[in-house]
């Protein structure tokens, strides 16, 4: 009975330690692959947009659609595409989204800018919708559905006659022609004009000749790629999780010290009567760490089982609750590997120093 006292409390302890660290590295790990996807992203590369000069967003921007005619004629410009850019949700069968709507005049030429591989045909009507690869997958939709565009309680039903691949931001949009979205708005103004430029053109001149053709109510954007930011972002997720493994660690390590402490107090009588026996301190010594690696794997074992099924059983009922959030966490198996075994060594160091201690006193001191 001597090593079970107290025992599932103790496994219990560094079981919710363990389970903190590995529900945080399953959920980082999915994190980074959707950065990674991300950052793969085809660069848009001379590509520059017009938008008014006050406006926080391009869904915010208005226009003139007239401006694009006077820039249309400019040397050095591959693709122009005026845009209008909403907000809408989306609505199917089966779930429901926010994201961006895009209407421009020919769902074609601007697929085609992209270098877009569609599955399907393009919108050419305000009843047809052309939906990216990655909003399609989050909303369930194949070719032939049919979903509702809402904004400000104006409702368009349309059919899904395509699902394009552009390896771009555009993945997550909808593009419809330019007139469906002025039914949803009531204006027939635009957002934005896109335009992409020669890859032989010289952009400072392009650029120059352009910007003198604009009035002060607009602004000239470079679009910018953002693998850079996304894989920012990341390295300083991971740099998080590594402090938070470290404390993790440290508590798992005080945690084991008390824990010990805890087990020696109790235990001081059987220890001493042992020692009494002529038991050498080797074996006491023994005996106690095997008590502390015992509790610490189990616990660890009983984290890494809390700490997924948790976080599987959380994303879960998330996904229930908002069918539009899919969280696919999980753990690589070195990652296991590594969590026990760091768990380990710091519930080691955490008993050596009360063992030690406490067997370096003479039984003769101790209170029987």
């Amino acid at each position: 009975m001597l090593f079970y006292k107290e025992k599932a409390s103790a496994v219990v302890a560094v079981a919710l330690l363990v389970a903190i660290s590995v529900s945080t590295t399953s959920i980082t790990n999915y994190v980074n692959s959707q950065v990674i996807i991300l950052g793969s992203l085809v660069s848009l590369g001379k590509t520059y947009i017009i938008i008014s000069t006050n406006s926080s967003s391009i869904t915010d921007s208005k226009i003139d659609s007239k401006l694009a005619n006077s820039i249309s004629n400019a040397l050095g410009i591959k693709y122009i595409i005026p845009q209008k850019v909403v907000t809408v949700n989306i609505t199917t069968n089966l779930s429901n989204c926010t994201t961006i709507l895009k209407g421009v005049k020919n769902v074609g030429e601007f697929l085609k800018s992209r270098n877009a591989y569609v599955n399907g045909t393009v919108a050419e009507s305000t009843r047809e919708v052309d939906v990216g690869e990655i909003l399609a997958n989050l909303l369930k939709v194949s070719v032939n559905d049919e979903i509702t565009l809402t904004l400000n309680k104006k409702s368009i039903k349309a059919k899904v006659v395509g699902i394009f691949k552009t390896l771009t931001q555009d993945d997550t949009e909808a593009i419809v022609p330019l007139e469906t979205v002025n039914y949803l708005t009531g204006d027939d103004s635009i957002s934005a004009i896109e335009f992409i430029l020669d890859e032989s053109a010289n952009d400072t001149k392009v650029i120059e000749r352009i910007s003198k053709l604009l009035p002060k109510e607009v602004r000239l954007v470079k679009v910018q790629q953002t693998s850079n930011f996304l894989q920012a972002i990341n390295q300083q997720i991971l740099k998080f999780l590594f402090f938070l493994s470290v404390l993790v660690y440290i508590i798992v390590a005080i945690a084991s010290y008390l824990i010990t402490v805890k087990f020696l107090f109790e235990s001081s009588y059987e220890l001493s009567m042992l020692r009494a026996l002529g038991a050498k301190k080797e074996l006491l010594v023994v005996l106690v760490l095997m008590y502390a690696m015992i509790t610490s794997v189990a616990g660890s074992i009983l984290g890494i089982a809390v700490g997924l099924v948790g976080t599987q059983v959380a994303s879960t009922v998330l996904a229930w609750l908002s069918p539009s959030i899919n969280i696919m966490s999980f753990l690589e198996f070195h990652q296991l590997a590594q969590i026990l075994l760091l768990s380990t060594i710091s519930s080691f160091l955490g008993s050596i120093t009360p063992t030690l201690s406490f067997l370096h006193v003479r039984y003769i001191e101790q209170k029987l």
